[in-house]
């Protein structure tokens, strides 16, 4: 699990919210996306290796290296032998069960109806961003779009 959590990582080389459009699986082969795309590329892998997934999603997490970061995230809650673990691709130091993030708001079991309006809401506020800056002529947050260094 650590290997596919660490390939999914390394493939996603893109921190990239001007592709929201992209399927989990046409955002791991272009290398660029935000959590719910490389974490449902995960989660399509490791599905198919047999192990048992369920994405979750809070909407305010703490990041260890980011304590400005003030929105939600998603990622995956994995079970192996009866041990539930918490795994997600968007870190080079994360290992299943060990995260760089802690929910501060309730942790929410996600299906495909909640992912739609999670990513629907996504595209509708990152477009808002882009609509703004361009009429505004200022720079879009830098969060938006990172390269990954190293």
């Amino acid at each position: 699990m650590t290997f596919v959590q660490r390939l999914v990582y390394a493939k996603f080389v893109c921190y990239s919210c001007r592709n929201l459009w992209d399927t989990p699986a046409q955002a791991f082969r272009y290398g660029m996306g935000y959590c719910t795309q490389y974490n449902l590329a995960l989660k399509q892998i490791l599905d198919q290796l047999g192990i048992e997934t369920q994405a979750v999603t809070s909407f305010k997490v703490r990041v260890r290296d980011n304590p400005d970061w003030s929105m939600g995230h998603t990622w995956l809650r994995v079970t192996v032998q009866g041990e539930e673990r918490d795994v997600c691709a968007g870190h080079a130091g994360n290992l299943p069960g060990q995260v760089n993030f802690t929910p501060i708001a309730p942790v929410l079991p996600v299906g495909v109806p909640v992912l739609f309006l999670l990513h629907l809401g996504m595209i509708l506020f990152c477009g808002y961003l882009e609509w703004r800056a361009l009429l505004t002529h200022s720079p879009l947050p830098d969060w938006m779009f990172q390269t990954r260094v190293g």
